[in-house]
């Protein structure tokens, strides 16, 4: 029993990190400007993200040269997840105390679940991360302000389920390590 224990033991420190590992959406796969599709990074954007690459202060992306920011009416913009995930933040710069606040809000099932709300007069040509402070499930964000005066860059959320093939694999080799256990000791 105590090999078996071990054995669960390795296992989870093995394929623990795989199962709640960060993803962190860059941008970097597009070029130049245009919308950012849906699909992409786990997530619907639903026509209201722009990308952009062009050098532009103080809209600086805080990794690569590529950064969003919302294309309609420049005050907001809707994220949903396609599976729930739990979102960490993103990094934002822009013009100090010209956006007002900028405001997360961020849903499960449709019921609002949490808000952060950052002061912008914290932007700057310096990318700030801004967390969300929520450590639950979400499946939309939607990101608010006053104005179109800043931009968000590698946004960042830890997915909830893992791919079939990891379970597939780590239950195929917990089972096999279980039967070498089994035979050894019986």
């Amino acid at each position: 029993m105590k090999a078996v224990t071990l054995l669960l033991f390795a296992t989870l420190i093995i394929v623990g990190p795989t199962l709640a590992s960060a993803t962190v959406c860059t941008f970097e796969a597009f070029t130049g400007s245009g919308q950012v599709p849906d699909g992409y990074c786990g997530a619907n954007w639903n026509n209201n993200w722009t990308y952009y690459d062009g050098a532009q202060s103080p809209y600086t992306a805080h990794s690569g040269v590529e950064r969003i920011y919302p294309t309609d009416d420049a005050c907001c913009g809707t994220i949903n997840f396609l599976s729930p995930v739990t979102f960490n933040g993103a990094w934002f710069a822009g013009y100090s105390g010209l956006s007002g606040d900028i405001v997360y809000d961020m849903y499960f099932g449709g019921n609002l679940v949490a808000t952060a709300t950052l002061d912008s007069t914290v932007l700057s040509d310096v990318p700030l991360f801004f967390a969300s402070g929520y450590g639950g499930l979400v499946d939309e964000l939607t990101i608010t302000s006053g104005t179109d005066r800043w931009i968000l860059d590698d946004l960042t959320y830890n997915g909830t389920t893992p791919e079939p093939g990891t379970l597939a694999l780590t239950g195929t080799a917990l089972l096999a390590g279980i039967g070498a256990i089994r035979r050894r000791y019986l």
